[in-house]
């Protein structure tokens, strides 16, 4: 944890996301208590972890001196908590899940247990950039993600295999400059 002196009866701290991670338990304690459902608490835990990561960087953490460092930032953790949950609730946030026989056979799209915030990060990531494509592109990697070839991909979208694997191509590329960004 590092301290900068501020201006006033305020200091601007930082701590690192390794700190972070470790009110982890915390977070989905106290998003439990406040009611959230616990399908969702772990995208509101990795979300609030998100958040304050960044509010964090930009300097906006901001404990009176003197406080316990450590007791500061769990207060300001849980008003970053229960305000990603008071967002959710009041845009009627609906958590999309899709039943499979296969978990693991899903592409990615069951959360393994135990896997880290920043894994969970990096897949929340993929899964904005996979919206951000054109339907006709997304729906062919859809396929292909699912363990399709091709010419299954092909048939099943009722186009030609040239114009399904123009469209993988363009989906990749697509994807891969989203990504980058």
């Amino acid at each position: 944890m590092k301290r900068r002196t501020g201006a006033g009866e305020r200091i601007t701290a930082y701590v690192d996301d390794g700190e972070l991670v470790k009110h982890t338990p915390f977070l989905r304690a106290a998003l439990q208590r406040l009611g959230v459902r616990d399908e969702e608490v772990d995208d509101l835990v990795q979300e609030t972890l998100f958040r304050a990561w960044s509010s964090m960087s930009a300097g906006l953490f901001r404990p009176l001196r003197g406080d316990p460092l450590v007791g500061a930032l769990r207060a300001w953790l849980l008003g970053v908590a229960r305000r990603r949950a008071a967002q959710a609730y009041a845009r009627g946030h609906v958590w999309h899940e899709v039943a499979c026989a296969d978990p693991g056979a899903a592409g990615g799209g069951a959360r393994a247990l135990g896997s880290s915030p920043e894994d969970q990060v990096a897949a929340r990531k993929a899964l904005r950039a996979l919206q951000r494509l054109q339907p006709e592109l997304a729906a062919v990697l859809g396929h292909i993600a699912a363990g399709r070839t091709i010419v299954e991909t092909a048939e099943a979208l009722g186009v030609p295999f040239g114009t399904a694997a123009t469209r993988l191509r363009a989906a990749r590329r697509e994807l891969r400059r989203i990504l980058a960004d």
